[in-house]
């Protein structure tokens, strides 16, 4: 088995993140174009793509985040602004 190193894991994972996002996309299209036109019991295609408001009041002030992997002992953590903590 090939060992794994951060830049491939992202790499992979981005392109898969992209793919499922494009994929997504698609789908809201292809309903949109399907369901235009579709008779009683089908969503129409203005509910497809409504969704409810996202709600920021309990945000948190600042947010961060890991970059490294699950196991890693040491973790590495970026503030909201890219710098490290």
């Amino acid at each position: 088995m090939k060992k794994l190193n951060r830049r491939d894991f992202l790499v992979d994972s981005s392109m898969s993140v992209g793919a499922i996002a494009m994929s997504e996309d698609l789908a809201i299209a292809a309903n949109a174009t399907t369901l235009a036109g579709s008779g009683p019991g089908l969503r129409s295609a203005t509910s497809v793509a409504s969704f409810p408001p996202i709600d920021f009041r309990y945000a948190p002030a600042s947010g961060q985040t890991s970059i490294c992997f699950p196991d890693d002992q040491h973790k590495t953590l970026l503030g909201e602004k890219g710098e490290f903590r």
